[in-house]
């Protein structure tokens, strides 16, 4: 089993804190989760900015788990901040979108998760 670290930050002074606490435990190549959230499709929004984390130069592998609508659209500028997993929810894609994800990460070698809320039924999965 692998305990992967989640970041939920509001803005990117607590979000480095938190990177830095993480990196004293976790060594080159292991993953920190970073919940990205927009507030559309969640609440609440979460500080979210590919830049801010690509200038920080971290040792991690970074894992992001968009909550989004849209989630295509945060794909690219993830992926150049180095992004080496995304986690995408079902509510928020169509068949036709999460092909499209899964190509253009395959393409960079980047895996793809698929989450769903609690309400959300195994058969509409299954398209996915």
């Amino acid at each position: 089993m692998e305990v992967i670290p989640v970041i939920n930050c509001l803005d990117f002074k607590s979000a480095s804190q938190k990177i830095a606490q993480a990196e004293k435990f976790l060594k080159k190549g292991d993953w920190l989760h970073l919940d990205v959230s927009d507030g559309v499709f969640t609440a609440n929004k979460s500080w979210r900015n590919p830049t801010e984390w690509a200038n920080l130069r971290s040792k991690l592998d970074l894992e992001v788990h968009l909550m989004v609508e849209h989630p295509e659209k945060y794909l690219d500028p993830w992926i150049a901040a180095g992004a080496r997993r995304f986690i995408v929810h079902a509510e928020t894609i169509t068949e036709e979108t999460a092909r499209a994800i899964v190509l253009r990460a395959r393409k960079r070698g980047i895996e793809v998760l698929l989450s769903s809320n609690p309400h959300t039924t195994i058969s509409a999965l299954w398209p996915l």
